[in-house]
């Protein structure tokens, strides 16, 4: 099955309430969103489920630079391993540097680098290398039930008022969602004397990673992209 059906059906609308209590005669106030309902717990064999998915993911880079290491000759195989580095430093200091990338052909000990997550590039193999070192470490990884709000044009919709308009969003949490906890707050400009929130309908909701501000199937979805464009980049260098 694939993750997306497997989250689904944790995935539903949640009823939340409105708190906006603005001083008299103010021109602008906050709305606070609070949960109303106790969010469902996600079920102990999806994490189980993403740490294979991770793994699988990890492994298929690792394939990768242990073919690359082949094609240039030099290295040993069996300790070839694609490096993730957050920095250049960081990458020369690395023992994967040194058994994998300065065995490689020029051309392709530029090419990783170049994909390496240096100055908040290649975000997806960062993710990838935490979350893979998490479940090496026998940590699943964490999902949580968090609210989308990804479509602000939606979220705007979930508010209107007589007298008012709606802002920007101050606050928007990107962790777990908890009954009666706050998990948005967004400007409201008051323009007459009848300023009213009301409901519109339930706020959506996504399977998220703790670890990371992102619906889980979005990230390993753009890891697995991303390996495959990787992939795609050095297919033709490998002999037929």
């Amino acid at each position: 099955m694939e993750l997306s059906e497997l989250v689904l059906p944790y995935e539903t609308p949640l009823p939340f309430r409105v708190e906006f209590d603005p001083e008299p005669g103010a021109t602008e106030g906050e709305a606070r969103l609070i949960l109303d309902a106790v969010p469902p717990e996600v079920d102990p064999s999806v994490p189980v489920q993403v740490g294979h998915i991770v793994h699988d993911l990890r492994c298929a880079l690792d394939y990768l630079a242990h073919e690359l290491t082949a094609l240039s000759r030099k290295g040993r195989l069996d300790s070839s391993q694609w490096p993730i580095a957050d920095t250049r430093s960081q990458l020369r200091r690395s023992k994967r540097f040194k058994e994998t990338l300065e065995h490689l052909t020029p051309k392709h000990k530029a090419f990783v680098e170049a994909l390496q997550p240096f100055d908040g590039g290649n975000p997806e193999f960062a993710t990838l290398r935490d979350l893979s070192n998490r479940d090496k470490h026998k940590l699943l990884v964490a999902h949580v039930i968090q609210t989308d709000l990804s479509d602000l044009k939606g979220v705007f919709n979930l508010l209107s008022g007589t007298d008012s308009r709606i802002g920007g969003p101050k606050f928007i949490s990107g962790g777990p969602l908890h009954l009666n906890e706050e998990f948005a707050t967004f400007v409201v400009w008051i323009d007459g004397p009848s300023p009213r929130v009301s409901m519109r309908r339930p706020v959506p909701t996504r399977v998220g990673l703790a670890e990371a501000n992102w619906r889980g199937v979005y990230a390993l979805r753009a890891i697995r992209s991303k390996i495959v464009e990787t992939v795609d980049a050095v297919a033709d260098d490998f002999p037929t």
